[in-house]
């Protein structure tokens, strides 16, 4: 079967995705991964973010796969999701600046001493909220964020899999959101 699979054209792999063909998805996933990454990556600028991008766009893939069995052209189709979330997540981030400038102008915060004091007052308690992770959750999540370290750095480090650290990081990230929520205009997690 696996040999069978190679030989078959993009199109073709579709067809067997919708059919829930776990082995053709990997087969496309592997084909265009590295190609999805480096054109991710151009944009974005940040190896962890792109890698997300394109678990995302390949998930998305998978959950609607019923949905694409008249697309010919997979590669295009490929670009044109990965186009669009990359335009959804800038119109995100232009919303969330949107809404933290005009949240500091009714305010009234400027680069002040008032400011530097919130400012200090949002630190101690991320800090706090770090600290009141679960060990393991807590190192993982330092790692990656004051260490800089990679999901797969991690993962050597800890010896755990990389889907293990995804998941606490993920998992650290909702329960920063929760204890910061008072502070989320703050913060672009």
């Amino acid at each position: 079967m696996k040999d069978r699979l190679h030989t078959l054209t993009d199109a073709e792999l579709l067809q067997e995705i919708s059919l829930d063909n776990a082995e053709a998805y990997g087969l496309l996933y592997n084909r265009y991964f590295e190609e999805l990454y480096k054109h991710v990556y151009s944009k974005v600028g940040n190896e962890e973010e792109t890698r997300d991008i394109v678990h995302e766009i390949f998930l998305k893939l998978w959950k609607k796969r019923g949905k694409y069995t008249n697309v010919k052209n997979i590669k295009g189709y490929l670009f044109m999701i990965t186009r669009n979330y990359i335009l959804d997540l800038i119109a995100h981030h232009k919303v969330i600046q949107k809404y933290y400038d005009s949240f500091m102008g009714s305010v009234g915060l400027t680069e002040s001493a008032d400011f530097r004091i919130q400012e200090q007052e949002i630190n101690r308690a991320l800090d706090e909220a770090i600290a009141s992770l679960p060990d393991k959750m807590r190192e993982v999540f330092e790692l990656s964020r004051k260490e800089y370290l990679s999901y797969k750095e991690i993962a050597e480090r800890m010896n755990i899999s990389e889907k293990t650290v995804k998941t606490q990081i993920s998992n650290a990230l909702k329960v920063l959101r929760k204890k910061m929520h008072p502070f989320f205009h703050f913060f672009l997690f």
